[in-house]
């Protein structure tokens, strides 16, 4: 009898953060299941907001840092005897906008207290369907067009030996000799962070055309002590 005396306290105390501050209905939870976690239907509730911005404010005063509190993205909460909550919020570091994932206790006398808080990984973006290749002029000026090209073909060769020698067949590996560019577009590009140039190359060789693709990139550039 004395836990569901603690647990219909807390759940009393609480009941405005789940369905907003005009409700009186205590959350609904679901039959058999109690001490679960459940989500938390009301982001924007004060009380909530508040405990989002103690987490950040508490993990600034750990850890030294400066995060600003943007927005709850999402939350769930356990009533055991008090509540827990797991929210996930939305914090500016400097420039970078992140997602962190924090856990707070809160006891039945609404004191709070930060159990962990960390930075969730970020998901690759997608590439932007709609990228637009744009084609190169004056191609037989463009050396450096030439030049791609030309390491491209080389790298193609360079493979197929090496493909030779591990399967032993020195015979028939299709080394092909560079003649001409036929066509080039561009395409700015970000991969892992890095600013970079896509090239599509259709490349004339043993008289043939193969279609070559090529990223280039700047990964490394400081002065030398």
């Amino acid at each position: 009898m004395r836990f569901l005396v603690l647990l219909l306290l807390s759940m009393s105390m609480s009941s405005s953060l789940f369905h907003g501050t005009d409700s009186k209905e205590p959350p609904e939870l679901p039959g058999g299941d109690v001490g679960g976690f459940q989500p938390i239907k009301n982001l924007t509730d004060p009380h909530i907001l508040d405990i989002a911005k103690f987490a950040v404010s508490e993990y600034n005063k750990e850890s030294g840092s400066h995060l600003i509190f943007q927005k709850i993205v999402s939350g769930m909460y356990q009533v055991v005897a008090g509540t827990n909550y797991l929210l996930i919020i939305e914090a500016m570091d400097g420039t970078e906008l992140s997602n962190y994932e924090a856990k707070v206790f809160e006891d039945l006398k609404m004191n709070l207290t930060l159990n962990s808080f960390k930075k969730l990984l970020e998901k690759k973006a997608p590439r932007p369907v709609s990228a637009i290749w744009k084609p190169v002029e004056n191609l037989e000026k463009d050396m450096h067009i030439l030049e791609i090209a030309r390491n491209a073909v080389l790298e193609h060769n360079k493979e197929l030996m090496t493909n030779a020698n591990n399967s032993h067949d020195h015979h028939d590996h299709h080394v092909i000799v560079f003649e001409k560019v036929v066509s080039a577009e561009t395409l700015q590009e970000v991969l892992d962070h890095h600013d970079g140039v896509k090239y599509r190359l259709v490349i004339s060789a043993n008289g043939a055309k193969y279609e070559a693709l090529v990223w280039e990139k700047v990964t490394s550039f400081k002065p030398i002590p």
